[in-house]
């Protein structure tokens, strides 16, 4: 059902338009000049204003610009004892739903508000599909960019750990090149005096140093052998 505004300076009028509408269920606000019915538009939210042309101080058309600038959704329908081209032609540039000639029965009166009520009900849906479809539009929106962001820090981290990793393992190859030179040179250090040791006792030519000798030459082998894997 629509709220109604009814705007029309004949009591009798509104008196029968408004049994009219409240009989089939809709909700009316009646009026009976220009300034009561704005201050209607001003406080009111409605769906449909049936304004009377010719009206005290006014006319229906001074409404009709009011609820234009106040709440464009409405539609207004006009009624008039007597049509001419002159309201029919400002009906046009103000876009009335619609235009009744007086004396208007139920069944008219019925049929407009029902159609005028419809199409507002259409247009007020379809705003808010479109409100929907906008929010809809920027919450994806605001997804791609904190997916994005996501994304971004991940990468980073990732080429940070790659960072991380690769000097973990510079590292890792530092460390075993000290140790493989510490054990090198420990080796070579034992192989020289070994050396050294066997020219002493070679120079004695004693039989009992020449069996020693052997000794350590048997020894030593093992480990030149590992000091040439090592290189």
């Amino acid at each position: 059902m629509a709220t109604v505004l009814l705007v029309d300076d004949e009591k009798s009028v509104r008196t029968t338009l408004r049994a009219f509408l409240e009989e089939a269920g809709h909700e009316v606000f009646d009026a009976a000049g220009v300034e009561e019915a704005n201050a209607w538009v001003d406080r009111q939210p409605l769906d449909v204003a049936l304004l009377d042309i010719l009206l005290p101080h006014g006319s229906g058309l001074d409404v009709a610009r009011h609820i234009r600038d106040r709440q464009p959704d409405m539609r207004s329908v006009l009624m008039t004892a007597e049509p001419n081209f002159e309201s029919a032609s400002q009906a046009i540039r103000l876009r009335i739903f619609d235009y009744l000639v007086k004396p208007i029965d139920r069944r008219q009166i019925l049929d407009i508000v029902g159609r005028a009520a419809s199409d507002v009900a259409q247009e007020r849906e379809y705003a808010l599909l479109l409100g929907e479809k906008k929010r809809f539009g920027e919450d994806m929106e605001r997804r791609v960019t904190e997916r994005t962001a996501e994304l971004s820090k991940s990468t980073a981290d990732l080429h940070a750990l790659a960072a991380r990793l690769q000097s973990i393992r510079e590292e890792e190859r530092k460390a075993l090149a000290r140790e493989l030179h510490d054990e090198f040179g420990q080796n070579l250090t034992a192989l020289q005096i070994d050396v050294e040791w066997l020219a002493q006792r070679l120079r004695t030519a004693d039989p009992d140093d020449v069996a020693q000798v052997q000794i350590r030459l048997g020894a030593m082998s093992p480990l030149a052998q590992r000091l040439t894997e090592m290189t």
